[in-house]
């Protein structure tokens, strides 16, 4: 932690106009969330916002956005629910945001929101880029297609712990049905729901 801050600190000093003093920042940010220092991480991930305007470095639009998603996951950690909602919409509703992007926000929306005990908005969030691409996401590429998937299988998953059979088996069928990469897993849970639920089939 000590050495990564004090090579920050010099390059900066030595290179203010270098154009990787971003990422050098951005690095940084991430080191100190994988040895949990989260409150520290979003000082980074803040500054970071208020110093690079999109609409003045546009060059750096897509990762201003991963910035957002990276202070919504600290802001998680810290329990500040209502600004991690904020953040990871600011993805949501950005139009430099690609679909994966999108997507993944989406999921990270589910989850704080299921953090908050707020059922239905999980739903809502976890389900929203199955539901928006349908029958379209075979067309779509890796990363979008994963968060799709891991949103379909999360929701999937609080309606069975809602003992909501029947919307469970909805989710699965929609997967199924969107042909997804993973539609024969999809099939397999599918199965075993019908199998053990009356309600699924």
């Amino acid at each position: 932690k000590e050495d990564s801050t004090r090579l920050i600190k010099r390059l900066v000093q030595d290179y203010p106009k270098s154009p990787w003093v971003f990422d050098a920042h951005f690095l940084h940010a991430d080191i100190l969330t994988e040895q949990g220092d989260f409150s520290g991480a979003l000082i980074t991930f803040n500054d970071l916002v208020k110093n690079y305007d999109p609409a003045k470095n546009p060059a750096l639009s897509e990762r201003i956005l991963d910035v957002h998603g990276r202070r919504g996951q600290c802001l998680r950690q810290l329990k500040r629910y209502d600004e991690t909602v904020a953040a990871f919409k600011t993805i949501v509703e950005s139009p430099k945001a690609d679909a994966a992007s999108r997507n993944h926000a989406c999921v990270e929306l589910g989850k704080t929101y299921e953090n908050m005990k707020d059922a239905k908005k999980a739903l809502e969030n976890y389900l929203a880029p199955l539901y928006e691409r349908g029958s379209q996401a075979a067309r779509a590429d890796e990363r979008e297609l994963f968060w799709i998937c891991k949103g379909g299988f999360v929701a999937e998953r609080l309606l069975e712990a809602q003992k909501d059979w029947k919307g469970a088996a909805r989710v699965l069928k929609r997967m199924i049905e969107s042909n997804l990469p993973c539609r024969k897993e999809a099939e397999e849970r599918l199965k075993k729901l019908q199998a053990e639920h009356a309600d699924a089939n």
